[in-house]
């Protein structure tokens, strides 16, 4: 069955980001202007292959219920640039992250603001024709049981060869440690739609059914290390994943050679964690990583020393606050939560830190 190419992003997350940022000539957030350039190339792309709807499922912006005008304002000329400039239309899916309340509704979505000619902003579930491609959009549900209902409700009615469904929710199993909310892959592929594409978690991953989460257009801190991420193009010969060109987040694997090291980190925001002597030491792997090629360096020491006990946990003096949380988890966490439980006290950690 032969359709129109298009295009696909997610968890953008635009947003004036404090770490490893600047401000450019124009007065932009440095990391935000990656964000963008990375949506143009989405662009870019879908064109070259003939396309030109882009679908985003979910959370366009990143502090939930509001929005600087430094932010909006450049992600707007980006938006009306595609639009009004390139001839795209861009389809746009509220994510809990766009919203001020719990629920999706017109009055509290923040991607309201980018409505403009080329844009739909599908802030209700519904059934969307386009003409050359059928769609069910679903986008944030507080609530996993109603969601589900939904789903079904409207799966009932337009599920078909011929029909796609973009959501934004928490599929079981696409990020390994954390918890299951009751959306599984096998629940979404039997619904009968040709694709499900789902936004909300940062990682890339597709699951039999021609169920895939879509992943976050680029990495946004360090709870997605490890995550793969950037846009799909999707077309008669099936769903392309390309990778984001934006700097990625990541932890030095301290093995390497360092001759390895430069091709790992060049481009990135690199994490090391290890045993250092001295400051010395700490300031020459900086210096290291730095010429390596990396975009941004953070090194938390483990220096040697005697551990202190205390409720039951092992503190190491000298150790970081990120180290000291990690002991704390290892040893009162169960083991199939660990995982989970680390990104966020990592997550939290940089917001705390901004």
């Amino acid at each position: 069955m032969s359709f129109k190419p298009f295009g696909i992003g997610s968890d953008m997350h635009m947003h004036n980001w404090s770490a490893f940022s600047s401000v450019n000539e124009h007065g932009i957030n440095s990391r935000l202007h990656n964000q963008i350039e990375e949506f143009h190339r989405l662009c870019t792309e879908l064109r070259e292959i003939g396309g030109n709807r882009v679908y985003v499922t979910g959370d366009v912006f990143h502090v939930r219920g509001q929005i600087a005008p430094s932010v909006l304002n450049p992600v707007r000329d980006a938006v009306e640039h595609e639009t009004a400039g390139n001839g795209m239309e861009i389809v746009i899916l509220p994510g809990n992250h766009d919203l001020e309340f719990k629920t999706a509704i017109r009055l509290g979505s923040a991607v309201e603001a980018l409505r403009m000619p080329g844009v739909i902003i599908a802030s209700e579930s519904g059934f969307y024709d386009f003409g050359d491609h059928k769609c069910v959009m679903i986008p944030w549900f507080e609530s996993v049981a109603e969601l589900k209902e939904k789903l079904i409700e409207l799966a009932d009615k337009h599920a078909a060869p011929d029909c796609d469904l973009f959501i934004h929710a928490p599929i079981d199993g696409v990020i390994k440690g954390l918890p299951d909310h009751g959306v599984t892959p096998e629940f979404l592929a039997e619904l009968g739609f040709r694709y499900v594409f789902s936004g909300h978690y940062h990682h890339h991953k597709r699951f039999e059914g021609n169920v895939i989460s879509v992943g976050a257009l680029t990495h946004h801190s360090w709870s997605d290390v490890g995550s793969s991420a950037g846009f799909l193009l999707v077309s008669d010969s099936g769903v392309t994943y390309r990778a984001s060109n934006a700097p990625s987040f990541m932890d030095l694997d301290v093995s390497l050679s360092e001759e390895e090291v430069p091709l790992v980190v060049d481009g990135n925001y690199v994490r090391v964690k290890a045993e250092f002597e001295n400051d010395a030491e700490v300031q020459e792997i900086r210096r290291f990583l730095m010429d390596s090629g990396a975009a941004g360096v953070v090194v938390h020491p483990i220096k040697k020393s005697a551990a202190v006990s205390r409720t039951g946990a092992t503190v190491k003096t000298g150790a970081t606050l990120e180290a000291t949380i990690g002991d704390y988890v290892t040893k009162t966490v169960k083991p199939d939560l660990q995982e989970a439980v680390q990104r966020l006290a990592a997550d939290m950690l940089v917001e705390t830190a901004k």
